[in-house]
């Protein structure tokens, strides 16, 4: 027979360390408000890493058919901010693995839950510090199947009120539930060897219960927006479920459309190919490095138009999603230099020069298709441009050559005499590239 054994950290943890008041559970693995990293100094963290793996070697690996890891986010803020949250705090299982029990590795499957509603659901009903009152207004909220997810967040910011003891009852359940909402979650199942206890059994105080935890994921902690929760049906379209060994892109190759397909009048379609690297640093977080280069070299004798440019942009991003967000999506900013030379003719008349810019812009990037490597981007930059340069025209004599645009004296004459300097936009893009590569995460 199938035994199972279902230990959440936010729920039967307590119970097996003898704890009894809801706010004052810390036998789990939690995350800071906002934050995804393991960190082993917080909530007894570390200590609940060695009682899982007590209860998994005690066990031992052949009773084991595997061990499923639901990751939550305590339902305040902005869905997506949340779900990734959750996403993310999913991928932090793979160090601990690896660290303390890398042998189990294959059991383990790991899943994102998205925002914690039926933990928490379950914790105020338990909550012995609530007056029935109370208890009964939130969980009427809670249970309230007619209105969206963003309306219960608002009514429980804004209807409960305060309690002559527990003081503003919102504050109360912020401080005394969310911060244990932010956690995994963790079903081993068994399978026909095993012998193992159910969870009723290891409440017996007969049983020995295992050392306690100190889990060190990182500081979690949900945004403050309001925004509705996730159905179950939108959970699994996004839930990231898999070995927790995860990686992660190294460098993304992207390509701007739109110069790849500029017009100009009189030229036609005059492609300026272009190429773009980003770099996603392993330690970063919010922060890419790149590279674009441009180099249309058209040349047009027969209407004296030309169009050859060698242009280098180097530039940084700073991605507006918090630091746990390694899959470098959503808005960003961007700050970059650039070194251009350029040989510009238009009928008779043309420029050729050398210049150095900077500029400042903003961009947003999202997944193609729903794939996790293509993506799409948008954005544009304003900035400063200075070149020097020299005129020339046709001479449209016998030679057919070009002569600067010059009538001084000859011994007077100075290549790159002419002054630019520009302050408006200096870049407009809409690229689809694709994320190569992977690393492991540490």
């Amino acid at each position: 027979m199938i035994g199972r054994l279902f230990i959440s950290l936010f729920l039967y943890l307590p119970l097996l360390f003898g704890q009894s008041q809801i706010g004052e559970d810390k036998d789990g693995i939690y995350f800071r408000k906002d934050r995804t990293e393991y960190d082993g100094s917080y909530l007894e963290n570390q200590q609940a890493v060695i009682a899982l793996k007590r209860i998994l070697d005690e066990a031992g690996i052949d009773r084991i058919d595997s061990v499923k890891v639901t990751a939550y986010a305590s339902p305040e803020g902005v869905r997506e901010h949340n779900l990734q949250l959750s996403r993310e705090r999913a991928r932090a299982l793979a160090p601990l693995v690896n660290q303390y029990m890398p042998e189990y590795a294959p059991l383990i499957s790991v899943i994102d839950g998205g925002e914690a509603w039926e933990p928490l659901h379950k914790r105020i009903e338990e909550d012995s510090n609530l007056p029935d009152y109370t208890r009964q207004q939130i969980l009427a909220i809670l249970d309230d199947d007619s209105v969206g997810t963003d309306t219960k967040k608002w009514r429980l910011q804004h209807r409960l009120g305060t309690d002559p003891i527990l003081g503003d009852l919102y504050d109360y359940i912020l401080d005394e539930h969310y911060r244990y909402l932010r956690c995994l979650s963790i079903q081993i199942d068994y399978n026909d060897k095993a012998d193992i206890k159910t969870p009723d059994t290891l409440n017996d105080s007969s049983v020995s219960p295992p050392p306690t935890v100190e889990n060190s994921l990182a500081d979690a902690s949900e945004a403050d927006d309001d925004i509705s929760h996730p159905q179950p049906d939108e959970l699994s379209d996004t839930a990231w479920t898999g070995n927790v060994h995860a990686t992660r892109p190294i460098l993304a190759v992207s390509t701007n459309l739109l110069y790849d397909i500029t017009y100009i009048p009189k030229y036609g379609v005059t492609s300026i190919p272009s190429f773009s690297l980003e770099y996603y640093p392993g330690n970063y977080g919010r922060f890419s490095f790149g590279a674009d280069v441009e180099w249309p070299m058209w040349q047009h004798f027969d209407t004296h138009r030309y169009m050859q440019i060698q242009n280098v942009t180097l530039n940084a991003r700073w991605y507006f999603a918090p630091k746990y967000q390694h899959d470098y999506r959503g808005a960003y900013l961007l700050a970059n230099v650039n070194s251009v030379r350029y040989g510009i003719g238009w009928e008779e008349h043309g420029w050729e020069g050398e210049g150095v810019g900077t500029s400042l812009g903003i961009g947003y990037k999202h997944s193609l298709f729903g794939s996790k490597r293509l993506f799409w981007e948008a954005g544009a930059a304003v900035g400063c441009f200075w070149s020097h340069y020299d005129p020339y025209y046709w001479g449209n004599d016998a030679t057919g050559w070009y002569y600067y645009d010059y009538d001084g004296p000859l011994e007077e004459f100075k290549e790159r005499n002419h002054p630019l300097f520009w302050l408006n936009p200096t870049r407009v893009w809409f690229s689809v590239g694709v994320d190569l590569f992977n690393r492991k995460e540490k």
